[in-house]
């Protein structure tokens, strides 16, 4: 018992309570997935299906019902839940908040790298919710958003910490290229929207071998042996179907470049908006102060250079590259032409360690008392936007779930085999637990 104790005590105080804010991470992530427990969006609802017929066996969906572009690891985590506590909303809810905390974690130790245990701190509370449309991603299903955020995390994470040893000339063992890349290959079926992410990886790679990459082939071949063996379902399926999964990418389906750049803006301002009438700050002023944030701490981070240790440059400059290589692809690709905020999801986690760097890297006193200003009540905010949204989508959700239950009596008193329905009608299939099928 003393030396449990002893431990903790000598356990730095940012670290503990990193801690409590995992756990209240955790607590929070779990009442809104039993808030949104009614499964009434469409997407969530194939996401349902989906994990519904994972964990009776019934098949191994390798995409997204419907689509040829995202795979099935999140549904895979629903099934997980659904399998050990039956085929219930809550249950295919929590399949999201697993990668979301896995995602959290990643993020913590990422920062941590990048700024010391109170960087580790502050990246937390700037994740604890979030801006609002990247909360309600992480508690119910849209189809891999949320292995998008972990495997983002943890490849720079990793990159980072190789880079770091290859600089020095430390060994680093074929096997750690090998998982790098399965990490990689499985992200990039899951959600190409990963690909930011490697490529700021790479670069973090390549500068660690001082860009000598011929003297590195045989782990390479092991990165790219392990990205083949994640990325195998994307390639059997395409190979088998013609590459259906190209046809329907909206990389390649550009604005034009002014449109682009007012589209990006517009879809980042919607990822701030809450959509709660009675507490709606403007998006704006919140999208300023993160991306403010953001800004302060690559300058600090640019600024401490040549007085951080090769791990924290490398943590440092896999944010800064991310979030710009991210930022110039949603701008370059098609993505920008939804009208949705999805997309900007996972550029959070980057956004959030370099807000931790404006927080945490030595410096001027000044600097980091302005960074924890904005952050506090940026946090505070955002959590308060996150509660209300999911209170008002929960109270909306109940009684159009009832609805769908009378719907489906009235549909077996009619002697109903089938509905052809409107899209928004899909998640009559999940409520009506698959007994009469809805179709668009």
């Amino acid at each position: 018992m003393n030396a449990e104790a002893s431990k903790i005590g000598r356990m730095p105080a940012a670290d503990i309570l990193a801690v409590v804010v995992l756990a209240l991470a955790l607590a929070v992530r779990i009442w809104a997935a039993w808030a949104e427990r009614c499964i009434t969006n469409a997407d969530s609802s194939v996401v349902a299906l989906m994990a519904r017929h994972l964990a009776a066996l019934k098949e191994f969906p390798v995409f997204f019902y419907g689509q040829a572009y995202m795979g099935s690891l999140e549904p895979l985590a629903s099934a997980l839940m659904v399998r050990l506590l039956g085929s219930t909303g809550f249950a295919v809810n929590l399949g999201p908040v697993l990668f979301a905390m896995a995602a959290l974690i990643c993020l913590w130790r990422w920062a941590r790298a990048a700024a010391g245990p109170w960087g580790g701190l502050a990246a937390l509370l700037a994740g604890l919710f979030g801006p609002p449309v990247y909360f309600q991603f992480q508690t119910a299903p849209r189809g891999g958003y949320m292995v998008a955020l972990f495997v983002d995390a943890l490849v720079l994470l990793a990159a980072a910490r190789m880079a770091a040893d290859l600089s020095e000339n430390r060994k680093v063992a074929g096997w750690r290229f090998g998982a790098l890349g399965l990490l990689a290959g499985a992200g990039m079926w899951s959600n190409m929207i990963v690909v930011a992410g490697l490529l700021a990886a790479g670069l973090l790679l390549a500068h660690g071998m001082r860009w000598r990459i011929w003297r590195h082939v045989r782990a390479l071949g092991a990165g790219l042996v392990g990205f083949t063996a994640g990325f195998s379902p994307w390639l059997v399926w395409n190979l088998r179907h013609g590459w259906g999964s190209l046809e329907m990418s909206q990389f390649g389906q550009r604005a034009p470049p002014l449109d682009s750049i007012r589209n990006s803006w517009t879809r980042f301002l919607w990822l701030q908006d809450a959509g709660v009438p009675f507490l709606r700050p403007a998006p704006a002023l919140l999208a300023l102060a993160l991306l403010g944030l953001a800004a302060l701490g690559t300058w600090a981070a640019w600024r401490r250079r040549r007085n951080s240790s090769p791990q924290e440059n490398y943590a440092r400059a896999g944010a800064v590259l991310f979030c710009a290589m991210f930022a110039a692809v949603y701008v370059a690709a098609g993505i920008n032409t939804t009208r949705t905020a999805r997309y900007w999801v996972p550029v959070v986690p980057g956004l959030a360690v370099l807000a931790a760097a404006a927080c945490a890297v030595p410096g001027s006193r000044l600097r980091r008392g302005v960074a924890w200003g904005v952050l506090l009540p940026l946090a505070a905010t955002q959590g308060a936007l996150c509660v209300a949204a999911i209170r008002m989508q929960a109270a909306a959700a109940e009684p159009r779930a009832a609805a769908y239950r009378e719907i489906g009596a009235a549909l077996e008193r009619a002697g109903a085999d089938a509905l052809l329905a409107p899209i928004q009608l899909y998640p009559l299939n999940f409520a009506l637990q698959e007994r009469i099928p809805v179709s668009n």
